[in-house]
């Protein structure tokens, strides 16, 4: 794959400035004594949102194992449906 044609299909992470009453997703706490999963789930995605060079090796991981031609699955899903 050339890099301008990964240029394209990478996704631009851009950090914007927060608007009024916004958190950022950094400094979102989370119940310790939660029994739900869901806390679980939300601070792994905290931790690969605030830890760059994660989301750089997911990322990449990502594109490894998607199709290349994402276009052509979207096609052949919506004629299933």
């Amino acid at each position: 794959m050339t890099q301008t044609s990964r240029e394209k299909l990478m996704r631009i992470v851009e950090t914007s400035q927060l608007h009024l009453g916004q958190v950022d997703m950094s400094e979102i706490k989370f119940n310790p004594r939660s029994r739900d999963d869901i806390p679980e789930v939300l601070k792994g995605l905290q931790y690969i949102y605030i830890t760059e060079n994660i989301q750089e090796r997911i990322f990449a991981l990502l594109e490894f194992s998607l199709p290349k031609d994402i276009n052509q699955v979207i096609r052949s899903i919506s004629r299933v449906l």
